[in-house]
């Protein structure tokens, strides 16, 4: 049984029990539909990646997950799934605060293959077999060889499926009459071995367009949904390759994909081992890497740069084999970058990544040549003509990559994200606002301030930039004032939701007059003014904590712990 399977059932478990099941693509899923007053469990499957790590998936989660884990309880569960080695990538790249210590230590589970006992790879062999209803001749064959499939050291679920819904019935069974029983005792045990081989045949079979269609749904990760894999195969594959893409797209489904039936249709794998090959395919092939990079989303260059993939994690930057191949993808990260695509995130995610988990490999210094450097200086340049840095987390992804660059960059142009951030900060402390209905934008002023102070003081130097920072501690210090009782806000509410978000907006706000407190630019009369507001919303958040009704926490205990003990095999075969 797969970790997938492991994560599905847990959840029809509790769903069983009376438990919501919910499926979740991204952290708001968990947040929207979290419900204090019902019985929950949320599942991730493939949290950090499908099958290489993708740094930019992990980010979007970990800001919410602090957050997210405090929600969790005897009644609300997060069922996460990852392929062991990125998870190893994981942990020493995640960052979740305090309240991540531990996590994912929490009820971990590792599901290793090799150390399937001979009963349980004998129960999973039994189950697939009985499952593909095989004819008489077949199940035959199965009773014959079950002892072998279950001593074999390569035995794993996904290759038995596949060999009892392929080699079987595709390639044993036509030959049935003519083989004997040695032979078909090594086209099980190469089977096994090497699973890949009749994969690579079936996927250099396909036509152009077929093969194009994987490459697209590859390129659209974890959000491979019609549309998307639609636009990205009218994108990558040649006209005059092409074929319509409904056909195709009919024509492939079930061989090495599946489509989920649903109201925004989506493709997934049959396994991820499929995507695995399709990869290396794209890898092997110069004209293909030539095609894609050319003209890729940027989830197509966070493919392209992507580490810890393949089925033993060692993968890494799969389609850049040769140095046409680097030169193509800095120039698609540039014109991307031109065209208001984020792609430094994904780029800097997986370089990082890379510097983390294999600080001596030579792809660090290719990172930082080939790709780092023409980008951040385009990047650069464009900043003098528009607003590239939409949040300060974006001027802070462009000056950590410029630090990791030898050649000097200038500085690029902060006019436009500095006018920006005071706007929006100006906007949320402005009016008589319950607390927990202000934006939030006003959190980014402090963080864009550190970051020029580090990288760019001459800019905070400026008249009119200090005009624009004493603006904004004026306000800050009038808004401070004027918060009102929060208790007002939860009680005329009277949700569950109001009571969490005012705690979480007290929280946040007492957590930003604390760092204008410790501003050595104020005065000392100003900062203690902030270090008093600070505490007093703290003293508030405490408040309103004490004061929310209680949630039903509830829950039981129970062994779920059973051994299947040990079976005998040719028994077990007998009403197959």
């Amino acid at each position: 049984m797969g970790k997938t399977a492991i994560g599905r059932i847990i959840s029809l478990t509790q769903v069983a029990r009376g438990w919501e099941a919910i499926e979740c693509r991204a952290p708001n899923d968990i947040i929207k539909e979290h419900n204090p007053d019902l019985e929950q469990v949320f599942i991730a499957d493939d949290f950090f990646g499908r099958t290489e790590y993708e740094p930019s998936r992990v980010s979007l989660w970990q800001s919410d997950l602090p957050t997210i884990l405090r929600m969790l309880d005897a009644n609300h569960w997060l069922v996460l799934t990852s392929r062991a080695h990125l998870l190893r990538i994981a942990k020493a790249n995640l960052d979740v605060g305090p309240e991540g210590r531990t996590f994912p230590g929490i009820g971990e589970v590792v599901v290793t293959a090799s150390k399937l006992t001979p009963s349980e790879k004998a129960r999973i062999l039994y189950r697939h077999a009985k499952a593909a209803n095989l004819p008489k001749e077949l199940k035959n064959v199965v009773k014959e060889i079950a002892q072998n499939i279950t001593a074999d050291p390569h035995f794993t679920p996904e290759r038995i499926r596949r060999l009892v819904r392929e080699l079987l019935p595709e390639i044993i069974l036509p030959q049935l009459k003519t083989l004997k029983k040695n032979q078909i005792d090594k086209l099980v045990e190469e089977s096994l071995r090497d699973p890949t081989k009749g994969m690579k045949v079936s996927f250099r079979a396909l036509s152009s367009a077929h093969r194009w269609l994987l490459f697209a749904i590859v390129e659209a990760g974890i959000s491979a949904e019609d549309k998307n894999v639609k636009a990205g195969y009218e994108r990558l594959c040649p006209e005059s390759e092409r074929r319509p893409y409904k056909v195709v797209s009919e024509e492939l489904t079930e061989a090495f994909i599946r489509k989920k039936p649903q109201v925004n249709a989506s493709y997934e794998w049959v396994h991820p081992s499929c995507r695995d090959l399709v990869i290396e395919e794209m890898g092997e092939d110069p004209l293909v890497r030539k095609q894609f990079l050319s003209c890729c989303s940027p989830m197509g260059i966070h493919l392209a740069t992507s580490h810890g993939g393949g089925p033993s994690g060692n993968l890494t930057a799969p389609l850049l084999i040769d140095q046409r191949d680097w030169e193509a993808c800095a120039q698609r990260s540039i014109k991307l970058a031109r065209a208001g695509e984020d792609v430094l995130k994904l780029v800097l995610g997986n370089y990082s990544t890379i510097k983390t988990d294999s600080p001596s490999s030579v792809y660090v210094k290719k990172f930082e040549k080939d790709i780092l450097e023409p980008l951040v200086a385009a990047i650069s340049e464009l900043s003098s003509k528009e607003n590239v840095f939409k949040k300060p987390e974006h001027l802070a992804r462009f000056y950590k990559a410029r630090e990791a660059i030898e050649s000097y960059i200038s500085s690029p142009n902060v006019t436009f994200i500095w006018s920006s951030i005071i706007e929006s900060t100006k906007s949320d402390l402005a009016g008589d606002v319950p607390i927990a209905e202000r934006s939030g934008d006003s959190s980014m002023f402090l963080v864009l301030y550190k970051l020029l102070r580090k990288y760019d003081p001459s800019f905070l130097r400026k008249a009119s930039t200090q005009a624009d920072f004493n603006d904004a501690i004026r306000r800050f210090s009038e808004c401070g004032k004027s918060l009102g009782d929060p208790m007002d806000y939860c009680e005329e509410a009277d949700s569950n939701s109001s009571w969490g978000q005012t705690t979480r907006e007290l929280e946040r706000f007492s957590s930003i007059y604390e760092d204008l407190s410790r501003l050595s630019i104020l005065t000392p009369e100003a900062r203690r003014e902030f270090e008093n507001l600070s505490n007093y919303l703290e003293g508030e958040r405490q408040r309103v904590e004490e004061s929310a009704p209680e949630e039903y926490e509830g829950g039981y205990e129970e062994d779920y712990s059973r051994s299947g003990g040990e079976v005998d095999v040719d028994s077990l075969f007998k009403d197959l």
